[in-house]
């Protein structure tokens, strides 16, 4: 009786098909599990430490406005190979050795310096240029040049009035110190749009030879290897958790007048 039901030619027709397809499927998932476990890690960040590059939340204070901040959030290849291969000026998230301060261990920087270097950065006060240099034993000596100037940034925002979604373009201007790399420009900035006081950052640092350097894009507002260069738990590649490889980000508006305004409801994952 029972194998001539499993004969059955009915039978075969639509349950085997169902059978292979099911387990395609359990293959497919566990292994994106698998993979997303062992090489890429969802993030999203909280804080200002890397502005004007990222921005974490909050609220940014500008003319009478408020504009509200919503979180970047994207991918980070977390594979060992990601952080041996690392490229100067990429972006990391790195877990802060002891002792470094802060809330939330996890932060995101950018990496200035490698195992081994001699870095410095120099500003100076009549050109209101920064130069950062960094030289390894046997090595030629890098050197990469400032430009301090007023940026505007636009984000497109959106608030709610009248049971609908309205969509506007703000723009923001402060001071930047702009870093021009053959294939790509970042920029640092040591004036909140909040303020204009400064804080310049001037260093002369010898790496050891497991030690890196990083700092956040925000001078005025980050916790990193700059304020930390006297701390002897260094940041080594164990604290390097991987490179960031993608990153998305809204920037919603209130214009003061009371109307409410659609936060990011993501929880922090890396705070910067």
């Amino acid at each position: 009786m029972t194998k001539k039901f499993y004969k059955n030619e009915k039978f075969q027709a639509w349950f085997f098909p169902i059978l292979y397809f099911l387990l395609a499927v359990s293959i497919v998932i566990t292994g994106c599990f698998i993979f997303k476990k062992k090489y890429y890690q969802p993030i999203v960040v909280n804080g200002h430490s890397m502005w004007p590059t990222l921005t974490g939340g909050g609220t940014v204070s500008e003319g009478g406005n408020a504009y509200h901040l919503r979180y970047h959030y994207g991918l980070a290849d977390i594979s060992k190979s990601s952080v041996y291969s690392l490229h100067r000026f990429d972006v990391v998230v790195t877990y802060y050795p002891q002792g470094w301060g802060g809330t939330n261990d996890y932060k995101i920087k950018r990496v200035w310096g490698f195992p081994g270097e001699t870095i410095q950065m120099t500003y100076d006060e009549i050109s209101r240029v920064y130069t950062f240099t960094a030289q390894k034993m046997g090595s030629p000596k890098y050197v990469l040049t400032s430009t301090q100037k007023e940026y505007e940034q636009t984000f497109e925002t959106y608030y709610y009035k009248d049971g609908q979604t309205k969509f506007v373009n703000k723009t923001l201007k402060y001071t930047i110190n702009e870093f021009v790399l053959p294939n790509k420009t970042f920029r640092t900035s040591h004036f909140t749009p909040e303020s204009s006081a400064g804080k310049t950052r001037v260093f002369h640092k010898a790496l050891a030879d497991n030690e890196y350097f990083v700092m956040g894009d925000n001078w005025q507002g980050s916790t990193d290897s700059y304020d930390n260069m006297a701390n002897p738990n260094k940041l080594t590649a164990n604290e390097l958790q991987g490179r960031v490889i993608s990153l998305n980000a809204y920037v919603t508006f209130n214009s003061g007048t009371g109307e409410n305004t659609d936060m990011h409801e993501f929880a922090p994952r890396y705070e910067f």
